[in-house]
């Protein structure tokens, strides 16, 4: 913790890590037909998104990356939790779009801390805005604390081993592919494929 980690960006421990991904990705048989990456605005989240998934060939259109305050890291006091004004990642990340994230200072961070049980509602906010996005192929770039209570909300009818790899903690830069069936609680969604990866660099190296 500390202000040296404020947003703090990839160390290269994690730059390692997303180059190894991005190999992995590049040897894949068949073009990636992603129609759009969905990525947390923090400053570590969008450096992954961009030496990965923006760093390899695509089926179609070039992929569209789009910032969403709803697939932060869970907010607490921590400064790398927090991200740096939007005019700054606006002019820092020319290849993301920031029309989703509202206010140019953090606010969220400053006023609107997380336990849990937010960070799990606020989550299922976030299935229920993919779920009406109108791309079928979705990947997002977030952060293992948010993705570990998201998905430890779900999963209790399936098998014991099964569910303990669903709810187990997100290794850094991991790759999780998911099927996001939309049932009538999510109203008027639509069926998305979707991969989910975390990074949570800071301080680890």
């Amino acid at each position: 913790s500390g202000w040296k980690y404020w947003d703090a960006g990839l160390t290269k421990r994690g730059q390692h890590q997303c180059n190894k991904l991005r190999r992995e990705l590049q040897e894949m048989e068949r073009y990636l037909d992603w129609e759009l990456c969905v990525v947390s605005p923090l400053t570590r989240t969008l450096q992954t998104a961009l030496l990965t998934v923006g760093a390899v060939r695509h089926d179609g259109e070039p992929i569209k990356f789009l910032a969403t305050e709803m697939c932060r890291e869970r907010v607490t006091l921590c400064p790398a939790d927090s991200r740096r004004n939007k005019s700054v990642l606006v002019e820092e990340f020319p290849e993301v779009d920031f029309s989703q994230v509202k206010d140019e200072v953090d606010t969220a961070w400053q006023t609107d801390k997380e336990d849990d049980e937010a960070c799990k509602q606020r989550g299922i906010k976030f299935l229920q805005w993919l779920a009406k996005r109108q791309e079928s192929c979705i990947t997002v770039v977030t952060h293992s604390g948010f993705l570990k209570r998201l998905f430890e909300q779900f999963g209790m009818g399936i098998a014991s081993e099964d569910m303990e790899e669903l709810h187990r903690r997100p290794a850094n830069c991991e790759m999780r592919g998911l099927v996001l069936c939309a049932h009538r609680q999510f109203e008027g969604g639509l069926s998305a494929d979707l991969m989910m990866m975390p990074m949570d660099d800071p301080g680890d190296g």
